[in-house]
């Protein structure tokens, strides 16, 4: 099928910048007859008698082509000079074309103009809160003109002005928004559609004047202060821009928990209620009442509206607009009157260093008062208050002042050791949940709690048998030494070939300083001969006796600072034969368990006891006389409970 020009196609005049329709026909969809997919047009321009292709055509819309100008690339801007120039459009598929009859003019994008003034002003126009009527003047060169009031709602009276002359002016009423926007547009569009086709814009800023809001700044307490319990304090604020109907509101927030802890003005007033506080006061005075923990606390105002949930903003937002309230830039604190203070932390105060497994005196002083006091340790290393992570610690009777602590690696749930910091929580046990003022107190400042230092090792080398002694009797005794040890030997009210059984000890490193030796014997004589010495030596020469011929049934300790690395025990053979009915002294006798433990010296104030300790224990061999090492104490109680039972 053929294609023939239709607009323009010859005598047009269209405006650049402007949008305009290149038609053609036939033209026809299902079936397809030259469809705007199928055809591109081009603009031509005759020049000595030849048509030259200016460029193609780029339609940015849909269906014919709507052209503004642009040759080759859409929305460029780039137009083709004024002049008189034709379309020739060409079917891409079928190869058809037509170009226009006649030439038509394409005008410069301005020569259509239009201008916009509001109260004789291109603007920014500048209106008070609530708006108002201002008038609107305009010209243009098009046919027709409209106008759109940006500042009112799509839909509203007035927001769109139709089929206005080229040149005129009114009142129109400009509105102050309820969106939060800070400006709008008058907007004046105007277009020719008879000898020219094509259009001209104009607009006009129009700017708000903010509409005041509430506002209310703390000054007093704003962070630092001490206020005493029982004293009275003016609570400070700057408020402005506040509505009639305005009242005042306080709390009082813990810095502790984060919570509102008590109201202190209360918008809900008059009549039976309290009295109003008007934000134009800038003070209220507080009476700070026992009732109220010592602690660390920030001051909360907000600006309401009486008897309601409002805040004091014009237009009725609630407390979540920030210019309605603020809180104290830092904490300030609450503290007991010296006159109310009846018990006060010593020790630990501050400052000192505390290590996990060690003793150390937690101190106090107290009035003489009958009531019991609870120890509690605050972890405040987030730098929370002591309240918001307390561990108890342990309950005291009345009348005393100070309790031993040893330092738990972990207290609760709350791990000690690390990089934490601590205060002492110190509070009298009574019949309320919350801290009475005067009745409790804290470190003064953080104290740390370390991890154990490394504590030297006592380590056995060896346990060496020496000393054992044969049966004198072969009435009372029977088989040889070595038969002791035979676990499958049935003695049955025979007394073991072996009367003693001694040990020396060898340990891996000297042992020096304070330390502890708790020993205990195994054997079927307790007279209060029946004991055995301990010796200890530095080079296995020259002995120092340090327990002497003690019966040592339970286990027994000595405390003692000699130096040694070697350790022996001695038991005394007995004068004659020892007998299960009592006719002897001493009868057999061996060492059950020895063991070291060393002391340091700690604490606050006092030497506390650290113990490191090492057992060893001393066993028999199988088949012959030699013992062997074990360094647990149970293997050689087993052993024992063997020998005894030879005996039944």
């Amino acid at each position: 099928p053929s294609i023939t020009v239709t607009s323009p196609n010859g005598g047009e005049k269209w405006q650049l910048g402007s949008t305009h329709s290149i038609l053609w026909s036939p033209y026809n969809y299902n079936p397809n007859v030259n469809p705007s997919g199928d055809v591109v047009a081009y603009l031509d321009k005759l020049v000595n008698g030849d048509y030259i292709s200016m460029g193609q055509v780029k339609d940015c819309g849909k269906a014919s082509i709507h052209w503004e100008g642009n040759l080759d690339t859409c929305n460029s801007g780039t137009y083709p000079a004024p002049g008189d120039y034709y379309i020739r459009v060409v079917n891409n598929k079928t190869g058809q074309w037509d170009r226009s009859g006649r030439p038509f003019t394409l005008l410069r994008k301005d020569y259509l103009n239009a201008d916009l003034k509001v109260n004789n002003s291109d603007g920014p126009v500048t209106i008070p809160a609530g708006g108002g009527a201002y008038n609107v003047s305009w010209t243009s060169n098009a046919e027709k003109c409209s106008l759109y009031n940006g500042t009112l709602k799509m839909g509203e009276v007035g927001q769109q002005i139709n089929n206005l002359p080229p040149s005129g002016s009114r009142f129109i009423q400009l509105a102050t928004p309820s969106n939060g926007n800070t400006n709008a547009y008058i907007n004046l569009v105007c277009a020719s559609t008879q000898s020219i086709e094509g259009g001209a814009f104009d607009e006009v800023r129009i700017d708000w004047t903010p509409t005041p809001q509430p506002s209310i700044t703390v000054t007093s307490p704003n962070g630092g202060e001490k206020w005493e319990v029982g004293k009275t304090y003016e609570i400070r604020w700057n408020a402005k821009d506040y509505p009639s109907e305005a009242v005042m509101g306080a709390v009082l927030n813990d810095q502790a928990t984060g919570y509102n802890i008590r109201t202190i003005i209360e918008n809900y007033c008059g009549g039976n209620n309290s009295p109003c506080v008007n934000p134009g006061d800038g003070f209220y005075k507080w009476t700070i009442p026992t009732s109220i923990p010592v602690g660390t606390y920030k001051m909360r105002l907000i600006c309401m509206t009486k008897n309601s949930e409002r805040a004091c903003t014009l237009d009725g937002t609630t407390t979540t607009d920030p210019n309605v309230h603020d809180t104290s830039d830092a904490p300030f604190s609450i503290v007991a009157s010296a006159s109310q203070s009846l018990i006060t932390v010593v020790s630990p105060n501050g400052g000192e260093t505390l290590e996990v497994g060690k003793t150390y005196e937690i101190r106090w002083k107290s009035a003489d008062i009958d009531l019991s006091t609870v120890i509690t340790l605050g972890d405040i290393t987030s730098g929370i208050s002591y309240l918001n992570n307390s561990n108890f610690i342990t309950s005291i009777d009345p009348g005393i002042t100070s309790y031993n602590w040893t330092v738990p690696a972990k207290l609760n749930d709350l791990v000690l050791g690390g990089e934490g910091i601590y205060k002492i929580y110190l509070n009298f046990v009574t019949d309320t949940t919350m801290p009475i003022p005067g009745y409790y107190d804290i470190s003064d400042a953080p104290f740390s709690i370390v991890a154990p230092t490394p504590q030297p090792s006592i380590t056995v080398k060896t346990v060496t048998p020496y000393g054992m002694s044969a049966c004198q009797s072969s009435s009372y005794c029977q088989g040889p030494i070595a038969s002791i040890v035979d676990a499958n030997a049935s003695k049955r009210w025979w007394y073991p070939a072996a009367w003693k059984a001694n040990a020396l000890i060898e340990y891996a490193n000297e042992i020096t300083g304070n330390y502890e030796i708790g020993y205990k014997w195994v054997g079927d004589g307790y007279d209060p001969n029946c004991g055995g010495d301990i010796y200890v030596s530095q080079d296995k020469i020259n002995w120092t006796k340090i327990v002497s011929n003690v019966g040592a049934k339970e286990m027994q300790t000595y405390k003692g600072n000699v130096p040694f690395k070697y350790l022996k025990t001695d038991f005394p053979s007995p004068d004659y034969v020892s007998s299960h009915y009592g006719k002897g002294r001493c009868g057999w006798v061996g060492i059950q368990e020895i063991n070291v433990k060393k002391h340091q010296e700690l604490g606050l104030n006092r030497a506390r006891m650290q113990v490191a300790s090492a057992s060893s224990a001393l066993g028999l061999g199988v088949g012959d006389t030699k013992m062997r090492l074990s360094t647990i104490s149970s293997a050689l109680k087993k052993l024992m409970e063997d020998i005894k039972g030879l005996l039944k």
